[in-house]
């Protein structure tokens, strides 16, 4: 059976690279969704942008935007597809159809790779990140704590977990001995880039030996 995997990758800074040759961050986060010729009416018609727009509609995409990213403008130019260990950009919109058969194959994967945005400190395990588009705390100076799918914040001022904010066994066990510590070095930094942010500049990311990572590299 036919089937179109699609899939955002969040990506940001990893020991890891997405794959052996794609020089870009390994993914963190990946939202996936399956359309199969089966039950998607006219699925070889679509052309590539049409898909997108049903992926639009898809739950998948409303809890990225909700929960992560608020992504408006997700189009033809930002979609990858996938092929043996190679992402192909797409010179011109192409059917699903004609896809397939080019490729010899009845899974397509396309992909769109999103580098988070943020400042971030990456150190232990834990990634210590400042994001900018927040709108509903961008009053209140704060930190992410990420690991995995979780993420917990933190006020920069006391450096206080927020206490709203659910956490792991494996939090509970590090705060004392890497998140507070590693906030508290780098507690002068991630204040300046707060204020770079609100200035409307962007920082690079950092290891915890200050090296300096962009979204090019």
């Amino acid at each position: 059976m036919d089937k179109v995997i699609f899939k955002i990758h969040i990506c940001g800074m990893s020991k890891r690279n997405f794959a052996r040759n794609i020089m870009i961050y390994k993914p963190y986060k990946t939202f996936r969704t399956v359309f199969h010729s089966k039950n998607t009416e006219g699925l070889l018609k679509y052309k590539v942008s049409e898909l997108i727009e049903k992926f639009k509609k898809s739950k998948e995409f409303a809890i990225f935007n909700e929960n992560y990213y608020s992504i408006e403008d997700l189009n033809l130019k930002d979609i990858y597809i996938k092929n043996r260990g190679t992402l192909l950009s797409l010179q011109a919109d192409k059917y699903i159809l004609d896809a397939f058969k080019f490729f010899k194959t009845n899974k397509i994967e396309i992909v769109y790779i999103f580098v988070a945005g943020g400042a971030s400190i990456y150190c232990s395990g834990y990634q210590f990140i400042i994001h900018p588009n927040e709108d509903i705390h961008k009053n209140t100076p704060h930190v992410h704590v990420k690991k995995d799918d979780m993420s917990v914040r933190y006020f920069l001022e006391t450096l206080e977990r927020f206490p709203n904010d659910i956490y792991s066994r494996e939090y509970k066990r590090d705060e004392k001995k890497i998140i507070i510590p590693g906030l508290r070095k780098n507690q002068k930094k991630l204040w300046d880039y707060w204020k770079y942010y609100m200035e409307g500049y962007n920082p690079p990311e950092i290891d915890c030996q200050g090296r300096q990572y962009y979204k090019e590299s």
